[in-house]
């Protein structure tokens, strides 16, 4: 099965190799798809900003796909489980280098999209952030509960959601007043907001979870304290991101 043979390839590469085989695919793929999609005299017409904003919202949700469907492969033969979160299956340098590849694709995007928004910025910051928090986490005790978890549950759910990622690039080949755009906006609001509903009910769960698992086992409060505000401070970025773009698909 195709999950296997990617598993496989994610679990046995070491993460510097791997960080080095993907920054150059994914760098490649972007003037491979720039010259695919100038073919289009609707993207031609654009200026270069506008294009490489395009480029990246395609290559973005293509990652997007991959990781999506990696994790809900791992869901079904429940490699991983969103309520018993201590049963999962062993392989941290899977999840390492899965991660990786999620945050790439925003730091290239920080240096290739000319349009990016500035809540987009600071989104893609506090995601740089929690992979550091997460891979060292992954590389030092991986059998525990805690904050990290609610990090690489964020990027999983995330990745659900990459209609909308596909949305913001193909409204700018459709009508912008038309039925269509209407029809495909709407439905990237609904599917979004339904893909955040979920998030952070999850991110609630977990949280208050990880409170009394803390407090049960007598886990030190300072540490708790210290990674609830790392948690929160990122969260505060992330969600900021969450509110423009759903205010924005509302309002336009």
């Amino acid at each position: 099965m195709l999950y296997d043979i990617v598993f496989q390839f994610l679990d046995s590469i070491h993460t510097i190799t791997f960080l080095a085989w993907f920054v150059t695919v994914y760098l490649v793929l972007h003037p491979v798809f720039y010259h695919i999609l100038m073919t289009s005299d609707k993207y031609a017409s654009y200026n270069y900003d506008r294009q490489s904003y395009i480029t990246c919202k395609i290559l973005e949700a293509l990652i997007q796909v991959i990781i999506c469907y990696i994790t809900l492969i791992a869901l079904w033969r429940e490699d991983v489980n969103l309520v018993d979160t201590a049963n999962h299956k062993q392989n941290p340098q899977m999840l390492i280098n899965v991660a990786t590849m999620y945050s790439l694709k925003d730091v290239v995007e920080l240096f290739v999209n000319k349009k990016i928004a500035k809540s987009t910025i600071v989104h893609h910051i506090c995601v740089i952030l929690a992979y550091f928090y997460v891979i060292r986490v992954l590389t030092t005790d991986y059998n525990v509960e805690g904050i990290f978890k609610c990090f690489i549950a964020y990027a999983a759910f995330t990745t659900l959601n990459f209609p909308y990622k596909i949305y913001l690039a193909v409204r700018f080949f459709i009508d912008r007043y038309g039925r269509l755009n209407n029809l495909l906006k709407k439905y990237a609001f609904c599917y979004k907001f339904m893909c955040v509903a979920v998030n952070f009910t999850w991110q609630t769960f977990y949280f208050i979870k990880l409170i009394s698992t803390f407090y049960y086992t007598g886990s030190s409060i300072l540490i708790l304290q210290i990674t609830s505000m790392v948690y929160l401070f990122l969260m505060a970025g992330w969600v900021q991101e969450e509110y423009v773009v759903m205010d924005h698909l509302w309002k336009h």
